[in-house]
């Protein structure tokens, strides 16, 4: 819903402590991230050791982007989890609702979620042909 205060998107890489890592983008109102700038370290919602996220680009607007666009995915917390990173494969993989712009989430950090094809990542088995959950601050991590 909009609330008229203009807003900013912060683009963030989360890096889980065993190297696999996720990127995405959250939108917020620009005054209650002032100061956020790239660089700045957040630890996972469930402790530092899942891992942290790391702002990589703060983008500021002077409008409040779900009234100027007229639809909720710019809302305050919506949160898109773009690409994924598998290292033991050396991976970089779209997401099912992030390679669409689709927020799996308004609640923010923490809570962002989306899908990896498991066929992408050369798993065999029941699963080659299903998806993989990643997301919520390194809970759903492919290990």
């Amino acid at each position: 819903m909009s609330d008229l205060l203009a807003d900013s998107i912060f683009y963030w890489t989360f890096t889980a402590d065993d190297g696999d890592a996720y990127s995405g983008y959250t939108v917020a109102d620009t005054a209650a991230i002032v100061g956020l700038a790239p660089g700045a370290l957040f630890s996972s919602p469930y402790g530092p050791e899942f891992g942290f996220y790391t702002v990589v680009n703060v983008v500021d607007y002077v409008v409040d982007l779900t009234a100027h666009f007229g639809i909720g995915y710019y809302a305050e917390g919506a949160t898109v989890l773009s690409s994924y990173f598998d290292l033991d494969r050396g991976l970089a993989l779209p997401t099912y609702y992030g390679s669409q712009g689709i927020p799996t989430t308004y609640a923010g950090l923490g809570r962002e979620y989306d899908f990896v094809a498991a066929s992408s990542l050369g798993v065999f088995g029941p699963v080659a042909t299903g998806y993989y959950e990643v997301g919520y601050g390194g809970y759903y991590l492919i290990a």
